[in-house]
Protein backbone atom coordinates (compact mmCIF):
# COMPACT_ATOMS: atom_id res chain seq x y z
CA UNK A 1 0.00 0.00 0.00
CA UNK A 2 1.44 3.20 -0.84
CA UNK A 3 2.34 5.76 1.66
CA UNK A 4 0.80 9.71 1.31
CA UNK A 5 2.09 12.50 2.73
CA UNK A 6 -0.49 14.78 5.01
CA UNK A 7 -1.59 17.87 3.11
CA UNK A 8 -2.03 20.82 5.77
CA UNK A 9 -4.47 24.04 4.88
CA UNK A 10 -2.70 26.96 5.25
CA UNK A 11 -3.94 30.41 5.11
CA UNK A 12 -1.61 32.50 3.53
CA UNK A 13 -1.20 35.86 5.10
CA UNK A 14 0.82 39.24 4.70
CA UNK A 15 4.27 39.09 6.53
CA UNK A 16 4.89 41.19 9.99
CA UNK A 17 8.60 42.43 11.39
CA UNK A 18 9.06 39.06 12.93
CA UNK A 19 9.87 35.56 11.69
CA UNK A 20 9.85 32.01 13.06
CA UNK A 21 12.64 29.04 12.46
CA UNK A 22 11.37 26.13 11.72
CA UNK A 23 13.82 23.36 11.85
CA UNK A 24 13.45 19.88 10.29
CA UNK A 25 13.06 17.92 13.71
CA UNK A 26 13.38 14.02 13.38
CA UNK A 27 11.76 13.26 16.81
CA UNK A 28 8.47 14.30 15.46
CA UNK A 29 8.12 11.97 12.40
CA UNK A 30 4.69 11.25 10.79
CA UNK A 31 5.46 9.21 7.94
CA UNK A 32 7.07 6.82 9.22
CA UNK A 33 4.84 6.99 12.31
CA UNK A 34 7.87 5.84 14.42
CA UNK A 35 11.99 5.73 13.62
CA UNK A 36 12.94 2.00 14.36
CA UNK A 37 16.21 1.65 13.84
CA UNK A 38 17.96 -1.75 12.40
CA UNK A 39 21.51 -3.23 13.25
CA UNK A 40 23.08 -1.12 10.50
CA UNK A 41 21.32 1.83 12.91
CA UNK A 42 19.17 2.78 9.42
CA UNK A 43 15.84 3.16 10.08
CA UNK A 44 13.77 -0.06 8.66
CA UNK A 45 11.69 1.77 5.97
CA UNK A 46 15.13 2.14 4.27
CA UNK A 47 15.06 -0.24 1.71
CA UNK A 48 10.79 -0.34 1.68
CA UNK A 49 9.52 1.21 -1.90
CA UNK A 50 5.84 1.95 -0.38
CA UNK A 51 7.85 4.81 1.42
CA UNK A 52 8.14 7.73 -1.73
CA UNK A 53 8.48 10.72 0.91
CA UNK A 54 8.98 10.50 4.56
CA UNK A 55 7.64 13.41 6.46
CA UNK A 56 8.84 15.88 9.04
CA UNK A 57 5.89 18.60 8.98
CA UNK A 58 6.38 20.53 7.82
CA UNK A 59 8.90 19.12 5.14
CA UNK A 60 8.36 16.08 2.91
CA UNK A 61 11.87 14.53 1.96
CA UNK A 62 12.24 12.18 -0.94
CA UNK A 63 12.81 8.28 -0.84
CA UNK A 64 12.29 6.13 -3.38
CA UNK A 65 10.58 6.27 -6.62
CA UNK A 66 7.84 3.78 -5.64
CA UNK A 67 7.17 0.29 -7.39
CA UNK A 68 10.29 -1.26 -7.88
CA UNK A 69 12.68 1.41 -7.20
CA UNK A 70 14.46 -0.87 -4.34
CA UNK A 71 15.33 -3.02 -7.23
CA UNK A 72 14.06 -6.52 -5.13
CA UNK A 73 15.41 -4.78 -1.90
CA UNK A 74 18.84 -4.30 -2.82
CA UNK A 75 18.64 -0.43 -3.73
CA UNK A 76 17.72 2.53 -2.15
CA UNK A 77 18.42 6.62 -2.96
CA UNK A 78 17.08 9.68 -1.78
CA UNK A 79 17.28 10.50 1.79
CA UNK A 80 16.90 7.96 4.98
CA UNK A 81 17.57 8.61 8.77
CA UNK A 82 20.33 7.06 10.50
CA UNK A 83 22.00 7.08 13.52
CA UNK A 84 25.39 5.19 13.72
CA UNK A 85 28.67 7.05 15.66
CA UNK A 86 30.93 4.95 12.75
CA UNK A 87 33.95 7.61 11.53
CA UNK A 88 36.96 5.63 10.97
CA UNK A 89 36.92 4.12 7.69
CA UNK A 90 35.23 4.39 4.36
CA UNK A 91 34.34 1.19 2.52
CA UNK A 92 30.14 0.59 1.13
CA UNK A 93 29.04 -0.35 4.72
CA UNK A 94 29.94 2.78 6.04
CA UNK A 95 27.00 5.03 3.78
CA UNK A 96 25.52 5.26 6.74
CA UNK A 97 27.61 7.65 9.04
CA UNK A 98 28.90 11.33 9.32
CA UNK A 99 32.38 11.72 10.24
CA UNK A 100 31.59 13.80 13.14
CA UNK A 101 29.90 10.75 14.79
CA UNK A 102 26.86 11.47 15.59
CA UNK A 103 23.64 14.11 15.42
CA UNK A 104 23.84 17.72 15.77
CA UNK A 105 22.96 18.96 19.44
CA UNK A 106 22.68 23.07 19.27
CA UNK A 107 22.18 24.18 23.54
CA UNK A 108 22.78 27.92 24.80
CA UNK A 109 26.12 26.57 25.38
CA UNK A 110 26.64 26.33 21.45
CA UNK A 111 26.84 23.25 19.02
CA UNK A 112 28.18 19.58 19.90
CA UNK A 113 27.70 15.81 18.93
CA UNK A 114 25.26 13.17 20.30
CA UNK A 115 26.29 10.14 19.22
CA UNK A 116 22.71 8.75 20.17
CA UNK A 117 20.58 11.20 18.35
CA UNK A 118 20.03 10.44 14.51
CA UNK A 119 20.26 12.46 11.00
CA UNK A 120 19.66 12.39 7.50
CA UNK A 121 21.76 10.60 4.46
CA UNK A 122 21.52 11.81 1.58
CA UNK A 123 22.37 9.58 -1.60
CA UNK A 124 21.90 11.56 -4.91
CA UNK A 125 21.16 9.32 -8.15
CA UNK A 126 21.80 11.69 -11.23
CA UNK A 127 20.62 8.93 -13.66
CA UNK A 128 16.39 9.89 -12.40
CA UNK A 129 14.70 12.59 -14.35
CA UNK A 130 13.01 13.59 -11.00
CA UNK A 131 15.70 15.03 -8.58
CA UNK A 132 15.67 12.27 -5.96
CA UNK A 133 16.96 14.42 -3.66
CA UNK A 134 13.73 16.64 -3.50
CA UNK A 135 12.58 18.80 0.19
CA UNK A 136 9.34 19.86 -0.14
CA UNK A 137 6.50 21.19 2.36
CA UNK A 138 3.67 19.27 3.50
CA UNK A 139 1.24 22.97 3.56
CA UNK A 140 2.23 23.98 0.06
CA UNK A 141 3.85 27.10 1.28
CA UNK A 142 6.95 28.88 0.35
CA UNK A 143 9.19 29.33 2.98
CA UNK A 144 12.75 31.65 3.43
CA UNK A 145 15.83 29.02 3.17
CA UNK A 146 17.83 29.18 6.46
CA UNK A 147 20.70 27.08 6.02
CA UNK A 148 20.99 23.48 7.28
CA UNK A 149 24.61 21.50 9.11
CA UNK A 150 26.50 19.60 6.29
CA UNK A 151 29.12 16.96 6.64
CA UNK A 152 30.74 13.65 5.03
CA UNK A 153 29.75 10.59 5.17
CA UNK A 154 33.04 8.30 6.33
CA UNK A 155 32.26 6.53 2.59
CA UNK A 156 32.49 9.51 0.65
CA UNK A 157 35.30 11.31 2.51
CA UNK A 158 37.28 8.15 2.43
CA UNK A 159 37.39 7.44 -1.46
CA UNK A 160 38.16 11.49 -1.81
CA UNK A 161 40.94 11.04 0.30
CA UNK A 162 42.22 7.73 -0.70
CA UNK A 163 40.41 6.40 -3.45
CA UNK A 164 38.97 2.89 -3.74
CA UNK A 165 38.29 0.79 -7.11
CA UNK A 166 35.83 2.70 -8.22
CA UNK A 167 36.86 6.06 -7.56
CA UNK A 168 40.44 7.61 -8.00
CA UNK A 169 41.44 10.03 -5.39
CA UNK A 170 41.37 13.71 -5.37
CA UNK A 171 44.80 14.64 -5.74
CA UNK A 172 44.80 16.59 -8.69
CA UNK A 173 45.41 20.68 -7.96
CA UNK A 174 41.99 21.60 -8.31
CA UNK A 175 39.66 18.54 -7.88
CA UNK A 176 36.70 19.16 -5.97
CA UNK A 177 33.56 16.96 -4.77
CA UNK A 178 30.65 19.09 -4.14
CA UNK A 179 27.10 19.20 -2.98
CA UNK A 180 24.78 22.30 -5.21
CA UNK A 181 21.21 23.65 -3.44
CA UNK A 182 19.03 24.17 -6.15
CA UNK A 183 15.91 26.51 -4.87
CA UNK A 184 12.60 26.52 -6.87
CA UNK A 185 10.05 29.83 -6.35
CA UNK A 186 6.81 30.18 -6.56
CA UNK A 187 7.11 31.07 -9.88
CA UNK A 188 9.34 28.19 -10.68
CA UNK A 189 12.60 30.04 -11.10
CA UNK A 190 15.75 28.81 -9.46
CA UNK A 191 18.53 29.99 -7.39
CA UNK A 192 21.37 27.70 -6.87
CA UNK A 193 24.67 27.69 -4.23
CA UNK A 194 27.44 25.51 -3.54
CA UNK A 195 29.10 23.70 -0.78
CA UNK A 196 32.47 21.85 -1.35
CA UNK A 197 33.11 18.60 0.85
CA UNK A 198 36.36 17.40 -0.29
CA UNK A 199 38.76 19.52 -2.28
CA UNK A 200 42.30 19.56 -3.60
CA UNK A 201 43.91 23.25 -3.68
CA UNK A 202 47.49 24.26 -3.43
CA UNK A 203 49.27 20.80 -2.90
CA UNK A 204 46.99 19.59 -0.20
CA UNK A 205 43.71 17.51 0.57
CA UNK A 206 41.12 18.38 2.74
CA UNK A 207 37.68 17.71 3.59
CA UNK A 208 35.12 18.64 5.90
CA UNK A 209 34.91 16.23 9.23
CA UNK A 210 32.93 18.39 11.44
CA UNK A 211 29.29 19.49 11.06
CA UNK A 212 29.76 22.69 9.07
CA UNK A 213 26.80 25.70 8.85
CA UNK A 214 25.89 26.15 5.23
CA UNK A 215 24.15 29.15 5.45
CA UNK A 216 21.35 28.70 2.08
CA UNK A 217 19.66 32.41 2.22
CA UNK A 218 21.00 33.13 -0.79
CA UNK A 219 18.37 30.62 -2.26
CA UNK A 220 15.45 33.12 -0.74
CA UNK A 221 11.93 31.93 -0.25
CA UNK A 222 11.06 28.79 -2.03
CA UNK A 223 8.68 25.95 -2.31
CA UNK A 224 10.85 23.19 -3.12
CA UNK A 225 14.76 22.27 -2.73
CA UNK A 226 16.72 19.73 -4.55
CA UNK A 227 20.16 19.12 -4.34
CA UNK A 228 22.71 17.90 -6.99
CA UNK A 229 26.34 16.74 -6.48
CA UNK A 230 29.33 17.23 -8.46
CA UNK A 231 32.91 15.73 -8.92
CA UNK A 232 36.17 16.40 -10.81
CA UNK A 233 36.39 12.40 -11.08
CA UNK A 234 33.56 11.76 -13.43
CA UNK A 235 33.97 8.79 -16.35
CA UNK A 236 31.52 8.04 -18.83
CA UNK A 237 28.31 6.64 -16.81
CA UNK A 238 28.18 9.48 -14.52
CA UNK A 239 30.37 10.90 -11.27
CA UNK A 240 33.05 8.09 -9.77
CA UNK A 241 32.65 9.45 -6.21
CA UNK A 242 30.20 7.86 -4.00
CA UNK A 243 27.22 10.66 -3.90
CA UNK A 244 26.84 10.95 -0.23
CA UNK A 245 26.58 13.88 2.57
CA UNK A 246 25.06 13.87 6.06
CA UNK A 247 22.94 16.67 6.78
CA UNK A 248 21.06 17.85 9.86
CA UNK A 249 18.66 20.73 11.50
CA UNK A 250 17.96 22.44 7.95
CA UNK A 251 16.14 25.45 8.99
CA UNK A 252 13.39 27.88 6.64
CA UNK A 253 12.14 30.86 8.03
CA UNK A 254 8.53 31.86 8.66
CA UNK A 255 6.69 35.34 8.61
CA UNK A 256 4.47 35.24 10.97
CA UNK A 257 1.24 37.12 10.08
CA UNK A 258 0.90 40.60 10.51
CA UNK A 259 -1.48 41.35 13.15
CA UNK A 260 -3.95 44.54 13.75
CA UNK A 261 -5.65 46.19 16.42
CA UNK A 262 -9.24 47.57 15.70
CA UNK A 263 -12.03 48.92 17.68
CA UNK A 264 -14.86 51.20 18.43
CA UNK A 265 -12.30 53.54 19.29
CA UNK A 266 -11.09 53.87 15.88
CA UNK A 267 -14.02 53.05 13.80
CA UNK A 268 -12.72 49.48 13.43
CA UNK A 269 -9.90 50.45 11.48
CA UNK A 270 -6.56 48.67 11.56
CA UNK A 271 -3.61 49.92 13.82
CA UNK A 272 -0.68 47.50 13.13
CA UNK A 273 0.86 46.08 16.41
CA UNK A 274 4.65 46.12 15.46
CA UNK A 275 7.48 44.86 17.86
CA UNK A 276 7.06 48.22 19.57
CA UNK A 277 3.12 47.35 19.64
CA UNK A 278 -0.06 49.30 19.49
CA UNK A 279 -1.07 52.59 21.20
CA UNK A 280 -4.04 54.37 21.03
CA UNK A 281 -6.43 56.57 23.09
CA UNK A 282 -9.92 55.13 24.40
CA UNK A 283 -12.38 57.66 24.92
CA UNK A 284 -15.68 56.02 26.61
CA UNK A 285 -19.02 56.79 25.15
CA UNK A 286 -21.67 56.03 27.93
CA UNK A 287 -24.08 55.44 24.43
CA UNK A 288 -21.78 53.04 22.71
CA UNK A 289 -20.09 50.31 24.46
CA UNK A 290 -18.45 49.43 21.40
CA UNK A 291 -16.43 52.68 21.71
CA UNK A 292 -13.72 50.43 24.38
CA UNK A 293 -14.00 47.17 22.92
CA UNK A 294 -11.87 45.54 20.05
CA UNK A 295 -10.38 43.02 18.46
CA UNK A 296 -7.64 41.60 16.46
CA UNK A 297 -7.81 41.24 12.96
CA UNK A 298 -4.91 39.45 10.72
CA UNK A 299 -5.22 40.02 6.87
CA UNK A 300 -5.96 36.93 4.38
CA UNK A 301 -4.79 36.14 0.94
CA UNK A 302 -8.04 37.22 -1.19
CA UNK A 303 -7.64 40.56 0.43
CA UNK A 304 -10.23 40.11 3.20
CA UNK A 305 -9.36 39.34 7.08
CA UNK A 306 -9.51 37.06 9.59
CA UNK A 307 -11.32 38.40 12.99
CA UNK A 308 -9.40 37.11 16.43
CA UNK A 309 -10.93 37.67 19.62
CA UNK A 310 -10.94 36.08 23.48
CA UNK A 311 -13.36 33.33 25.27
CA UNK A 312 -16.14 34.89 26.69
CA UNK A 313 -16.15 32.03 29.70
CA UNK A 314 -18.81 34.01 31.39
CA UNK A 315 -21.45 34.13 28.46
CA UNK A 316 -22.04 37.79 28.61
CA UNK A 317 -20.90 38.54 25.15
CA UNK A 318 -17.02 40.16 25.36
CA UNK A 319 -13.92 39.05 27.14
CA UNK A 320 -13.80 41.81 30.28
CA UNK A 321 -10.26 43.24 30.49
CA UNK A 322 -9.48 44.49 34.26
CA UNK A 323 -7.63 46.66 35.55
CA UNK A 324 -6.02 44.58 37.98
CA UNK A 325 -5.34 42.10 34.83
CA UNK A 326 -3.08 45.71 33.55
CA UNK A 327 -0.97 46.21 36.97
CA UNK A 328 2.34 45.11 34.71
CA UNK A 329 0.39 44.07 31.46
CA UNK A 330 -1.69 41.12 31.00
CA UNK A 331 -1.42 38.13 28.37
CA UNK A 332 -4.44 37.26 26.91
CA UNK A 333 -5.16 34.53 24.29
CA UNK A 334 -6.36 34.56 20.81
CA UNK A 335 -8.70 32.48 19.36
CA UNK A 336 -10.08 32.91 15.03
CA UNK A 337 -13.69 33.61 14.44
CA UNK A 338 -14.96 29.29 14.31
CA UNK A 339 -18.11 28.00 15.48
CA UNK A 340 -15.75 25.41 17.13
CA UNK A 341 -15.02 28.36 19.65
CA UNK A 342 -18.93 29.49 19.91
CA UNK A 343 -18.06 31.68 23.36
CA UNK A 344 -15.62 33.77 20.77
CA UNK A 345 -16.00 37.65 21.75
CA UNK A 346 -14.56 41.07 21.78
CA UNK A 347 -12.12 42.19 24.52
CA UNK A 348 -13.57 45.33 26.28
CA UNK A 349 -11.40 47.42 27.97
CA UNK A 350 -12.43 48.86 31.64
CA UNK A 351 -12.87 52.56 29.73
CA UNK A 352 -10.96 55.76 29.13
CA UNK A 353 -7.64 55.79 28.91
CA UNK A 354 -4.30 55.40 26.99
CA UNK A 355 -3.41 51.64 25.96
CA UNK A 356 -0.47 49.71 24.03
CA UNK A 357 -0.89 45.70 22.97
CA UNK A 358 2.03 44.29 21.82
CA UNK A 359 2.58 40.26 20.99
CA UNK A 360 3.60 37.98 23.32
CA UNK A 361 6.73 37.25 21.20
CA UNK A 362 7.62 33.44 23.21
CA UNK A 363 4.05 32.50 22.42
CA UNK A 364 3.30 34.11 18.90
CA UNK A 365 1.89 31.29 16.01
CA UNK A 366 -0.95 31.15 13.40
CA UNK A 367 -4.15 32.30 14.88
CA UNK A 368 -5.14 29.98 17.68
CA UNK A 369 -2.57 30.34 20.16
CA UNK A 370 -1.38 33.97 19.81
CA UNK A 371 -1.03 35.71 22.81
CA UNK A 372 -1.30 39.44 23.36
CA UNK A 373 -0.22 41.43 25.88
CA UNK A 374 -2.68 44.31 27.04
CA UNK A 375 -1.32 47.35 29.11
CA UNK A 376 -3.05 51.07 30.65
CA UNK A 377 -0.53 53.37 30.67
CA UNK A 378 -0.15 56.64 32.71
CA UNK A 379 -1.43 58.93 30.69
CA UNK A 380 -5.23 59.05 29.65
CA UNK A 381 -6.90 61.25 26.11
CA UNK A 382 -6.43 64.95 26.76
CA UNK A 383 -9.99 65.20 25.58
CA UNK A 384 -11.79 63.86 28.53
CA UNK A 385 -9.26 65.69 31.71
CA UNK A 386 -12.37 66.77 33.22
CA UNK A 387 -14.39 64.25 32.70
CA UNK A 388 -14.22 62.73 36.01
CA UNK A 389 -16.06 65.82 37.47
CA UNK A 390 -19.08 65.86 35.75
CA UNK A 391 -21.39 62.91 34.13
CA UNK A 392 -21.21 62.35 30.47
CA UNK A 393 -24.42 62.17 28.71
CA UNK A 394 -23.20 61.99 25.14
CA UNK A 395 -20.40 62.73 22.84
CA UNK A 396 -19.63 63.17 19.03
CA UNK A 397 -17.65 63.82 16.56
CA UNK A 398 -17.42 66.79 13.61
CA UNK A 399 -14.78 66.85 11.31
CA UNK A 400 -13.33 69.85 9.54
CA UNK A 401 -16.64 69.54 6.68
CA UNK A 402 -18.67 70.47 9.44
CA UNK A 403 -19.99 66.47 9.34
CA UNK A 404 -20.92 65.11 12.11
CA UNK A 405 -20.81 61.85 13.97
CA UNK A 406 -21.13 59.36 16.64
CA UNK A 407 -17.91 58.05 16.18
CA UNK A 408 -14.48 60.37 14.85
CA UNK A 409 -13.79 60.67 11.29
CA UNK A 410 -10.01 59.56 9.95
CA UNK A 411 -7.85 62.69 10.61
CA UNK A 412 -8.69 65.75 12.62
CA UNK A 413 -12.31 65.81 14.91
CA UNK A 414 -13.67 68.04 17.23
CA UNK A 415 -15.15 65.97 19.90
CA UNK A 416 -18.21 67.43 21.62
CA UNK A 417 -19.02 66.07 24.95
CA UNK A 418 -22.25 67.03 26.59
CA UNK A 419 -22.96 66.50 30.34
CA UNK A 420 -25.54 65.35 32.28
CA UNK A 421 -25.93 69.00 33.77
CA UNK A 422 -26.64 70.56 30.36
CA UNK A 423 -23.23 72.01 29.91
CA UNK A 424 -20.89 70.77 27.24
CA UNK A 425 -16.61 70.57 26.10
CA UNK A 426 -14.82 70.39 23.53
CA UNK A 427 -11.32 68.82 22.45
CA UNK A 428 -9.59 68.17 19.05
CA UNK A 429 -8.81 64.68 18.39
CA UNK A 430 -6.43 63.24 15.86
CA UNK A 431 -7.71 59.78 14.55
Amino acid sequence: MKKTFTLIAALCVAASAWAADIVLDLSKPVIPETLNFGDNEYINETYDETYEWFEFPPFLLKHLDGEDSSWGGYYWDGFTICKSSYNATGGLEHQWSNMAGGGVNVTADGVSVDPEKPYVIAFWSWFYEDPSLTIMFDDGNAYDVKGMYINNTPYAYYCCAEGNSFARPLNQEGDYFKVIAHGVHEDDSESTIEFELCGFHNGQFSGITDWTWWDMSELGKVVKIYFTMESTDTGDYGMNTPAYFAMDQLTVTTPDPAYYVAGGFNNWGALEITEEGATFDVVEDPADVESKEFKIKTPTADGGWNWLGGIDNNNVGYFEVTEGMMTAGTEIELYANDEAVPNYANFRLPGSGNYTITLAKSAKGLYEGVKIVVKQNNTVPTAITDVTAKTVRSIHYVNVAGQMSSKPFDGVNIMVTTYTDGTKASAKVIK
